[in-house]
């Protein structure tokens, strides 16, 4: 599968990728920063509610981003879906997070595929894993 890099409105570019999301009989479509040094996806806490998910059974876990800040997240196992491809994803979800895109990292997302950056050419290829 391949996506082309997603422009900002300043110009800039950035691994976002269309995917869709799954729980139970609840689907949306949402977009993904595919992030290498992320450990686990995470996903703003807005969107657990709109697939009708209760965070109230989720495990806590506290994650530290790149500032070093720590926050914590609920974990929760999902369905993505890129391209044909649908596997399981845990994410965490958490308040304060961007709600135009998710990101999505190593555990899980990377698990699933092969993926190759190619900013030159603005091209991102995912190929699953078997």
């Amino acid at each position: 599968m391949n996506f082309k890099y997603k422009k900002s409105l300043l110009g800039h570019l950035s691994p976002v990728i269309p995917v869709q999301l799954f729980h139970g009989r609840a689907a949306m479509d949402y977009e993904v920063f595919i992030d290498s040094g992320a450990e686990i996806s995470v996903f703003n806490t807005e969107l657990a509610h709109t697939l009708g998910i209760n965070l109230s059974r989720a495990a806590k876990r506290k994650i530290t981003g790149v500032t070093g800040h720590s926050r914590y997240c609920f974990l929760y196992e999902i369905q993505m879906q890129v391209g044909g491809w649908k596997f399981p994803l845990k994410v965490g979800f958490m308040d304060g997070m961007d709600k135009s895109y998710g990101i999505v990292g190593q555990r899980g997302f990377f698990e699933a595929f092969k993926i190759a950056f190619d900013l030159a050419n603005e091209s991102i290829a995912l190929t699953a894993h078997a």
